[in-house]
């Protein structure tokens, strides 16, 4: 009897552990890193770039792993997450006008068979790919900050990261 019993947990585990269960992603570590960018830009004292552009690339992980678990959680979307999903750490190696053309007009997903409703600017899951593209976006404006000191890149960090906020609150 108990080694009956032992089996049926075994088996009612493994099912379980088959089986994906939906839950909302935890968007609350990278809200506050996000802020907290925001913060230090708009300040004007950057006392630390290195850790500035460290933050973004915690994002950008956050942020994949988002993508992941909504992908494995809905269907339609889990080709779309795949696709940002392995390109994520390879968008902190574009140009600035490669990751706009590429990811931002989603030329990336051209012939790729997505449907355009998936990349729809303020859908669910276009919020989810900016939580992947917008950090990526913004180590690659406060890694040309730190060579260049152009300011204006700091104003395009700041839209980039409250654009992501609002979808991420969109999301939830």
């Amino acid at each position: 009897m108990i080694n009956l019993l032992s089996r049926c947990t075994s088996a009612i585990a493994l099912i379980l552990g088959l089986i994906p269960i939906a839950s909302a992603t935890d968007f609350s570590e990278f809200k506050i890193i996000a802020k907290e960018t925001i913060k230090q830009v708009k300040s004007g004292n950057i006392t630390d770039i290195d850790k500035l552009i460290a933050m973004q690339s915690t994002l950008l992980k956050l942020g994949t792993a988002a993508s992941k678990d909504y992908g494995a959680t809905n269907p339609k979307a889990a080709k779309m997450m795949k696709l940002i999903v392995a390109q994520a750490n390879g968008m902190k190696r574009l140009s600035l006008k490669e990751i706009k053309t590429q990811w931002h007009n989603k030329a990336f997903f051209k012939g790729k068979g997505i449907p355009a409703a998936l990349l729809a600017d303020k859908s669910k899951t276009g919020n989810y790919m900016d939580v992947v593209i917008n950090p990526a976006t913004t180590y690659l404006l406060l890694s040309k900050y730190k060579t260049t000191n152009d300011k204006k890149l700091l104003t395009k960090v700041i839209g980039e990261l409250e654009e992501v906020l609002n979808n991420v609150n969109m999301s939830n």
